[in-house]
């Protein structure tokens, strides 16, 4: 009996075979990445701080751009493909390119270095400091700083000549008020530079001052008062001072020791600044009236020079009853004085004064006579 043969012969196999081996290697070749036309290289870059350079780029598409990120923008920034150099220290950047929908990123290296051109720190040849050891913050947004934090490009060696500062690694502090010169010297390269310094202390002002007072005989008070600006430390020395026999002052109290009026003045550091008002009210009143060869202007009587005056007083009482001349008591000083019923006769070469006393409501009331 007869086999029956195969359908798919040898010949047809191998064929077949062929035909997939072919389709596969073209699927291969067909999916596998095309290399990118775009390339990129940047060289390092070495530069003195306080100076430019630009990047040495490489790129195989003319028409490309660039953009820039430096790691640390302390030390260097890129503008326009130009390097430069802020301070000194060593940082990379990441250039990337970018060309037809295409993209390659590089990175390189920069150094800054010190500049021998440039000064040994960068300060000014002048500076001013104020002396301030409190409230810094507003002292500083006043414009009145107490030191100053630098920044050196080398090494260097400070000498400071006066006391009126300190330095401390890269800080110019005040110490005192004064002048003083700091010389900066580059430990490498022997390069110098000289600032001089001014310590002030704050401009100063008193502030919260009364502008009056009224004050009861034998009443006391303080004068209170504020110094401005707050961080101010320098010296202030305040003194309030009258001239007037009605009022006992002791620092910044006080005392209400006659009636009348008196004008008080605030010194600071030796200069007048202000003055204040005082009125003392007497438990009574005095009237004064002129009779004849001499004029009244509230508590103080004038006369013309070799005359004798005449006038009146009259006293009342809080209520406002007379007060009799026999309850009361007349102390002069400087005048010569004489009465008459009730007229006052009164003479004086140069001045003086009538003090008149109740014992019984208490205080006194002074009338000055003067030469007009």
């Amino acid at each position: 009996m007869k086999t029956k043969a195969s359908k798919f012969s040898p010949a047809i196999i191998a064929v077949v075979l062929v035909i997939v081996s072919a389709v596969i290697v073209i699927a291969c070749v067909f999916s596998r990445p095309q290399q990118s036309a775009l390339s990129l290289s940047v060289e390092a870059v070495t530069l003195p701080v306080s100076s430019s350079k630009s990047l040495q780029i490489s790129c195989s598409m003319e028409d490309a751009q660039y953009s820039y990120e430096v790691y640390d923008e302390e030390i260097a920034k890129i503008e326009d493909g130009v390097v430069y150099g802020l301070s000194v220290g060593t940082t990379s950047v990441r250039i990337t390119a970018t060309c037809n929908d295409e993209r390659a990123i590089s990175t390189a290296q920069i150094t800054v270095t010190e500049n021998p051109n440039d000064p040994v720190v960068d300060l000014p040849q002048q500076i001013t400091l104020y002396l301030i050891d409190k409230n810094q913050d507003d002292a500083a947004a006043n414009g009145c700083n107490s030191e100053l934090a630098f920044y050196s490009y080398k090494n260097f060696q400070a000498t400071v000549s006066g006391d009126a500062v300190k330095i401390k690694n890269n800080v110019i502090s005040a110490n005192k008020e004064g002048e003083a010169q700091i010389t900066f010297r580059g430990v490498n390269d022997g390069s110098q530079q000289i600032v001089n310094v001014t310590v002030k202390s704050v401009p100063v002002e008193i502030e919260n001052l009364p502008n009056s007072l009224t004050l009861s005989l034998s009443q006391q008070t303080q004068i209170d008062f504020a110094l401005e600006p707050s961080y101010y430390t320098g010296q202030a020395n305040i003194e309030f001072v009258s001239s007037s026999g009605i009022l006992q002052i002791e620092g910044n109290t006080v005392t209400a020791t006659s009636a009348g009026s008196a004008v008080v003045e605030v010194m600071l550091n030796d200069s007048k600044v202000a003055q204040i008002e005082v009125l003392v009210e007497a438990p009574f009143t005095c009237a004064l009236k002129a009779v004849a060869n001499c004029q009244v202007n509230d508590s103080t009587i004038l006369l013309s020079p070799d005359e004798v005056g005449t006038f009146t007083i009259q006293l009342l009482s809080p209520s406002g009853e007379p007060i009799n001349f026999s309850a009361i008591e007349i102390v002069t000083n400087g005048v010569e004085l004489k009465r008459d019923m009730n007229y006052f006769h009164v003479s004086t070469i140069s001045g003086g004064t009538i003090t008149i006393y109740v014992p019984d409501l208490g205080g006194k009331i002074i009338i000055s006579v003067a030469i007009s």
